[in-house]
């Protein structure tokens, strides 16, 4: 994306936490080990959307938005290659509607696998539509479409949306009390990406900013900090002090 066509971001930095988020992706995720579908039963016990879970995880591994570039995702744009990729028609953060292609990790790669898998011949999943059904074709499709939201009009999204109630619920779970916005996703995503590699250019570029907007992320690198001071005084034996007479 050309410099120029960049979107300025608002400033929001609060992020999972290292204990935070491991708590949250174990109950995002929950495999069945026999099958390599979602497993039913633990969504049914804590009354949980799957599909918002997996759009949420999803999001945490791979940092795109909500509405304009995760929700909308079809198959059609993602290539499980050798260099798996996801292309997008458009971003928030690119002015001309121009294709947009994206590397895919292998967590990210991992929740769109769980989900072809669960969708695969199984009329039951939350996944599943038929071919003639037009939410066939999206990863996260919505079960509200054609709803009828009362005054003559029915719900016209073929896609997931609004995940808001789950996330909340899934913070409150992992115990997660203080307040965080649904956009923490992708700010957790750039905080992990900085702490693992320390390349600004490499978050600028998975996130789809500047190398200026991406170098507000170093700003929440405290615990970074605190670790390296540390480090620094930390003496390797404990030196004894003779008594000078």
């Amino acid at each position: 994306i050309k410099k120029e066509d960049r979107f300025e971001e608002k400033e929001y930095l609060d992020f999972l936490r290292e204990d935070e988020l491991d708590r949250v992706r174990s109950i995002l995720i929950h495999k069945d080990l026999k099958t390599g579908r979602f497993l039913e039963s633990h969504y049914k016990k804590y009354k949980l959307s799957v599909v918002a879970c997996a759009l949420i995880a999803y999001q945490i591994y791979s940092s795109r938005r909500t509405r304009s570039e995760a929700s909308p995702i079809q198959w059609g744009m993602i290539n499980d290659g050798l260099v798996p990729t996801l292309k997008l028609e458009q971003t928030k953060t690119s002015k001309k509607n121009q294709k947009t292609d994206f590397g895919m990790g292998e967590d990210e790669l991992d929740v769109i696998r769980i989900i072809k898998k669960d969708r695969l011949n199984n009329s039951k999943s939350k996944f599943y539509y038929s071919p003639e059904d037009p939410r066939f074709d999206y990863v996260f499709p919505s079960a509200a479409y054609g709803r009828d939201l009362g005054n003559g009009r029915k719900a016209k999204s073929l896609f997931l949306t609004d995940v808001d109630k789950t996330w909340k619920k899934v913070l409150l779970l992992a115990g997660v009390k203080r307040k965080l916005k649904h956009y923490a996703t992708r700010h957790t995503h750039a905080t992990q990406l900085l702490r693992a590699t320390g390349n600004l250019k490499l978050v600028a570029d998975t996130l789809g900013i500047t190398i200026k907007q991406a170098s507000k992320y170093a700003k929440t690198q405290h615990e970074d900090v605190i670790e390296g001071k540390n480090k620094a005084f930390k003496q390797k034996k404990k030196v004894v002090l003779k008594n000078i007479v």
